[in-house]
């Protein structure tokens, strides 16, 4: 008896560690932390990875599930990302050039934002270094 319920604990750590995988390789950490406190990269990881139709529905207004000021840079964000990309193929552009880099230096322990104003400094400033390496005359 004691074996299985060892057996239980474990499976469900392993499902919820792959509920937490999938959260954050698809963009969903903020959504999946919704009961706790959302750590910084967690916010970036939303414009980090996800898809073209998803920011551009969030810098349109789709409703948000919650309203606080954290969400609103976000939505203000994900209008400036959709903006710098102009498609898809740049939004991917975009991602790998600065979004993903500036969630994993967050996660290894860089400058994470303590506010919403600080977040929207952070990934502008990304977003103007990367777009600053595209078009520098010395990257052609």
């Amino acid at each position: 008896m004691r074996r299985r319920r060892g057996e239980r604990a474990l499976q469900f750590e392993v499902e919820e560690l792959v509920k937490d995988v999938a959260a954050m390789l698809s963009g969903r950490v903020a959504q999946r932390w919704d009961s706790g406190d959302v750590p910084g990269w967690g916010w970036v990881n939303e414009l980090a990875h996800a898809d073209w139709e998803t920011l551009a529905a969030l810098a349109d207004g789709t409703p948000l599930v919650r309203r606080s000021a954290w969400d609103g840079a976000v939505r203000f964000l994900a209008a400036e990302v959709v903006s710098a990309a102009r498609s898809p193929s740049g939004l991917s552009q975009l991602q790998s050039s600065a979004l993903i880099p500036l969630e994993l230096d967050m996660l290894a322990g860089g400058r994470t934002p303590a506010t919403p104003i600080e977040l929207v400094q952070l990934v502008r400033d990304g977003i103007a270094r990367a777009q600053g390496r595209r078009t520098h005359p010395s990257t052609s």
